[in-house]
């Protein structure tokens, strides 16, 4: 683990300089929500893999350190991809279908992310590592749907055509919450104003 991690930091910031040169001579095809997109997949691998190296008790301090900063990042950047960040050049989110399917990486996430919370709040490394290992197999399982769903975000922030239907596959349960959630938002709404 703590030999990888610099060729990681390396392997990052050669792409991130062939990106800038790409730009520079105007032959960059992906945007910048792309860029991120595509980066989410790596920070999904990682937090696994700092996760799985914690529950074998390898390099505790630094992997605790690299399962903080990329869950940081992750949730950070799909906040960014979802909400935009206009003054950096990410624009808010309209497609609904990467919409749609970026709520499906939400949803996994939000089953990930409370196991990773438990990790990170241990006070001990052999806490850390008890932690790790207890919730280990449950996050393995979380990971593989958060990374396909992840691939599918990918593919429509590159190439959304508005095909997708996802209102066709909703419950009357998922109706009851739509129209409960867009009644408070216009509550909120009024509220304001």
């Amino acid at each position: 683990s703590s030999k990888t991690e610099p060729l990681f930091k390396a392997c990052d910031e050669v792409v991130s300089r062939l990106i800038i040169q790409a730009k520079a001579a105007h032959q960059w095809q992906h945007s910048l929500v792309e860029e991120v997109a595509f980066r989410q997949r790596t920070l999904i691998q990682r937090m696994a893999k700092s996760l799985l190296f914690l529950s074998q008790g390898v390099s505790m301090a630094s992997n605790m350190e690299s399962l903080g900063e990329t869950k940081s990042v992750f949730e950070a950047s799909h906040q960014g991809i979802i909400r935009g960040v206009p003054f950096a050049g990410v624009p808010v989110l309209t497609k609904l279908c990467t919409m749609h399917q970026l709520s499906v990486v939400t949803l996994y996430y939000q089953q990930l992310r409370p196991l990773l919370n438990r990790v990170m709040n241990s006070v001990t490394s052999s806490e850390a590592q008890q932690v790790a290992d207890e919730v280990a197999t449950d996050v393995v399982s979380t990971m593989e749907p958060l990374f396909d769903a992840m691939v599918g975000a990918v593919e429509l922030v590159m190439n959304d055509n508005g095909s997708c239907q996802p209102w066709t596959a909703m419950s009357p349960g998922d109706w009851r919450f739509f129209v409960k959630a867009l009644a408070h938002q216009r509550l909120l709404t009024q509220q304001i104003l």
